[in-house]
């Protein structure tokens, strides 16, 4: 067996509240050919976890659109069509912020970006990205990170690719 794990950040508006939630996804595949998923969610209001039936109820009907099997394997399927070099596929937008894989080289990635509509001097280039965050999936450190400022800048040519397509698609 074999698992993959991919963990997603994302945010979610409720009743004018933002909660912070994170996903984790589990891809089990068996050895007889079989695959199992499992999804774990944790849902967060100002750093303190939330159980609340009604927001869990809106949180876990956005998870399980973004991350049916269904979807994972349409996905696969349809490829990854959107950028200049067609190297992404977004998966959701929220507001300001898009959440999306990306392909290259046969590997996958994961990404989230915070974007506005108006360039800023925080913002990538004094651009509109003001968040970017890319891991390949299967890992636990991060590729890329900026948060108003280079935690981590892109070093391998596929980070450098991710980051150019995005800043061309929101920049």
């Amino acid at each position: 067996m074999e698992d993959i794990r991919k963990t997603t950040k994302m945010q979610k508006q409720i009743d004018g509240k933002t909660y912070d939630v994170d996903v984790e996804v589990i891809r089990r595949k068996h050895l007889t050919g079989g695959t199992e998923f499992r999804i774990n969610v944790t849902i967060k209001l100002d750093g303190h976890e939330v159980h609340d039936t009604m927001v869990e109820l809106a949180v876990f009907k956005d998870v399980a659109e973004m991350f049916s099997p269904d979807k994972l394997a349409e996905e696969e399927a349809v490829g990854f069509t959107e950028g200049p070099n067609k190297l992404i596929k977004v998966l959701r937008h929220d507001g300001a912020w898009t959440i999306a894989r990306a392909k290259v080289e046969d590997r996958f990635f994961e990404i989230n970006v915070k974007h506005f509509e108006e360039p800023s001097r925080f913002g990538i280039r004094n651009g509109r990205v003001s968040k970017l965050w890319i891991r390949e999936e299967g890992k636990t450190e991060a590729d890329v990170n900026y948060d108003r400022g280079w935690d981590v800048r892109p070093t391998t040519k596929a980070a450098k690719a991710i980051t150019n397509e995005i800043l061309a698609m929101y920049n």
